[in-house]
């Protein structure tokens, strides 16, 4: 658990997988919790590039995410370890289809 002034992050997975359909929850000042999906790779990411990359969500996920909509995010992480990249995506339920090509794992 780390400590910010207003918020409590807590990495869920930290000891060991735990089943939930995210990897951290932020818990606000007034106790209100926002949920983060974390995908990384080691590939370099160009926006200028017709590159297209693949991150797998389960459909706990996506279900999770559809039912949380304005609490849940999406990060994605690119260039792990050297030089990451990190991109986040909020509200990613709403956009499924559109930006995003998800592919469900069930």
């Amino acid at each position: 658990i780390h400590e910010f002034p207003k918020y409590k992050v807590v990495w869920e997975n930290e000891l060991e997988e735990n089943g939930l359909p995210y990897d951290l929850s932020i818990i606000r000042d007034d106790d209100s919790k926002l949920f983060v999906e974390v995908k990384s790779t080691s590939a370099d990411y160009d926006k200028n590039s017709n590159q297209v990359h693949q991150f797998h969500m389960s459909y706990n996920q996506i279900e999770f995410a559809q039912k949380n909509i304005d609490n849940f995010y999406l990060v994605f992480v690119f260039c792990i370890p050297n030089n990451p990249k990190i991109f986040c995506v909020s509200q990613p339920a709403s956009k499924f289809g559109k930006i995003l090509n998800i592919n469900a794992v069930i």
